[in-house]
């Protein structure tokens, strides 16, 4: 969108913006993720979400789907994935290091993201297809042994 004028960025990031508020609106969560997101906290891991959808879509979707973590990043907070500035400002606001932490997610711009940060990735994947070189879960009820040791 860099290249467009500033009205056609305006109306290319209005359209973005819509359909990613639409797909809010249908979001079901992925199996697994309140059970798995409640049995994390109760354990005392720091979770915070990542996402390069927008502030507005983020929240709507965490509340109607009864989601909520410490830390909440969105592409306004910083350069979107494949950059690692929303995973390093993460680190930062929940005051851990690179390699005291874990990324989870779901496309190829989460494990880029995560390779340029220095932060472990631990592929979800919905095709049940695993990410090659990459600890991968097909489910997120996978996930909690892989984390709490």
């Amino acid at each position: 969108m860099a290249s467009l004028r500033p009205r056609q960025q305006a109306q290319a990031q209005a359209v973005v913006e819509s359909i990613e508020m639409e797909a809010a609106l249908q979001a079901q969560p992925n199996p697994g993720a309140i059970e798995t997101v409640a049995h994390l906290k109760r354990q005392g891991i720091n979770l915070g979400l990542v996402t390069n959808n927008h502030r507005q879509a983020m929240h709507h979707t965490l509340q109607r789907l009864g989601l909520d973590f410490p830390l909440k990043l969105s592409r306004e907070d910083g350069q979107s994935k494949p950059a690692p500035d929303l995973l390093l400002l993460a680190l930062q606001r929940l005051g851990c290091q690179a390699d005291e932490a874990c990324f989870v997610g779901d496309g190829k711009y989460d494990h880029q993201a995560s390779l340029a940060a220095g932060v472990a990735y631990i592929h979800l994947s919905h095709d049940l297809c695993p990410l090659e070189g990459v600890t991968t879960i097909f489910s997120l009820t996978q996930l909690p042994p892989l984390l709490i040791r």
